[in-house]
């Protein structure tokens, strides 16, 4: 019972080794936390600008790390050459959300949604609007594929000629009304062009 102290005058302490080569070193056994109540692992950086990191070692080469990251304030999962990834072997992740309904769940205020089918890999729920953005200084695209072929069809936008590209193996086909030139379609198909009627051209393969 009571407080047991060690004066850090250069030297380390070692359990399991007579030769540690940190401040406090486990060897030949696990390190185990227990309480009755609420157990914490506190790992704190004095420094405001020091970050906090768990290394994991490999026959004393370091393979990976979570690291709480100062200057950005963010944490960090990485593994080998500290390539920043992650990898979960079961479970889903939420980012803003404790209960994920899918492999990855990314949520801003409320979508007041209900269920989610078990099928979807990404979820991207916001409360007024849900925006995934996709960067590229060239094109842009979503494929889609299948077990014969990775690139069934897509949607894509160039930059270039600033034009959004729709590619389909096979037909498209639209629920509801298409409006080219206007917002409410008043039928399937509605153009709404050029006052002199050249609004649909038709060219002969």
């Amino acid at each position: 019972n009571g407080n047991v102290d060690f004066v850090a005058d250069g030297g380390n302490v070692g359990i399991g080794t007579t030769s540690p080569s940190e401040k406090l070193e486990v060897s030949g056994g696990h390190l185990k936390i227990t309480n009755a109540g609420n157990t914490n692992l506190y790992i704190n950086a004095n420094n405001a600008d020091s970050d906090a990191t768990i290394f994991f070692e490999e026959q004393d080469s370091v393979k990976a790390k979570i690291q709480h990251d100062a200057s950005n304030d963010s944490l960090l999962f990485t593994d080998g050459a500290y390539t920043d990834t992650m990898t979960l072997k079961g479970g889903n992740v939420g980012i803003g959300t404790t209960s994920p309904g899918a492999k990855l769940h990314t949520k801003v205020g409320s979508s007041n949604s209900n269920g989610y089918d078990s099928s979807v890999g990404l979820i991207v729920e916001g409360a007024n609007r849900s925006i995934v953005q996709i960067n590229s200084i060239s094109d842009a695209y979503v494929m889609f594929g299948d077990a014969a072929n990775l690139n069934r069809a897509w949607v894509g936008y160039n930059h270039v000629t600033d034009q959004l590209m729709l590619q389909t193996a096979s037909t498209t086909t639209m629920n509801g009304n298409v409006g080219i030139g206007t917002t409410s379609p008043g039928q399937k198909l509605h153009v709404n062009g050029a006052s002199d009627g050249n609004s649909i051209y038709t060219a002969m393969l």
